[in-house]
């Protein structure tokens, strides 16, 4: 067998998350800002970190995140609602008393104060562009209610 038909068995073996352990393709997605500019490399420092988070913007509604784990995450809520968009690898995602798998491409949305973290494979790292939005202030929402 080739080089290339041996390289091309095992990414086909590799398409599940039981058989993957660990394996990830380089990321294809990217964040790009209006400003043209993409994001950065990580750091070596960043890599080393089982949880790696760089803030990429915020305002008073909303803050805007990229994420690199290497390792599987704590249970632990949020105060905010939580969108993440997968931009590469792959994991289970457990949401209250549920579990999904979410790979590359994939969008979960995450209610403020639901109990869920994220599952990896040993090995494995997962890249997420992770969105927070804060509930509207008082004032906004009753202004809603009464159009």
């Amino acid at each position: 067998m080739t080089p290339r038909a041996l390289g091309l068995t095992l990414a086909l073996a590799c398409a599940g998350f039981a058989v993957c352990a660990g394996a990830s393709a380089p990321a294809r997605a990217d964040v790009v800002r209006p400003d043209g500019t993409k994001r950065a490399a990580w750091t070596v420092e960043e890599m080393a970190l089982p949880i790696a988070a760089r803030k990429l913007e915020e305002d008073e509604r909303s803050s805007h995140w990229f994420v690199r784990l290497s390792e599987s995450e704590k249970p632990h809520t949020h105060e905010a609602d939580l969108t993440v968009f997968v931009m590469s690898g792959q994991a289970r995602v457990h949401l209250g008393e549920r579990t999904l798998f979410a790979g590359e491409g994939d969008v979960v949305r995450i209610p403020k104060g639901l109990t869920h973290w994220a599952e990896l494979a040993p090995g494995a790292v997962c890249e997420v562009y992770a969105v927070y939005v804060k509930d509207a202030p008082k004032e906004e929402k009753e202004g809603a209610d009464a159009e």
